[in-house]
């Protein structure tokens, strides 16, 4: 199993994501001494304690850093603050250190986060 690290970036202060403003989000490995790399990720944003519809994000691959970053926004809400479900599936491949086998792999995983309205 590969891992993966998640970030978040947006312009501007604060630890949580602003709605109605553009951000980031990047999918990199973890470990990068490990010989894999990531061949796709598909996702999809889903509101958790409100249902806003499913936002789906486009992935763009940049091989030379192995990783896939995505540009999105997310809609404000009643609420001050609104919890969200980053729905991930990514394909990677990697080399099996014992046998040198190439290995293919998909992964489902979810990501939850916090978003504020200012």
């Amino acid at each position: 199993m590969i891992s993966f690290k998640i970030l978040f970036s947006q312009e501007g202060e604060g630890e949580k994501i602003r709605t109605e403003e553009p951000f980031q989000i990047k999918i990199m490995l973890q470990n990068q001494m490990q010989q894999a790399e990531l061949l796709h990720v598909s996702s999809h944003l889903e509101g958790k304690n409100m249902y806003m519809g499913k936002i789906p994000l486009f992935f763009t691959q940049n091989k030379s850093q192995n990783n896939h970053t995505a540009t999105t926004m997310l809609g404000s809400c009643t609420d001050k603050e609104m919890m969200w479900l980053l729905q991930l599936t990514v394909k990677s491949k990697s080399v099996n250190q014992i046998d040198k086998r190439i290995v293919a792999d998909e992964e489902h995983f979810t990501v939850e986060f916090t978003s504020t309205r200012y």
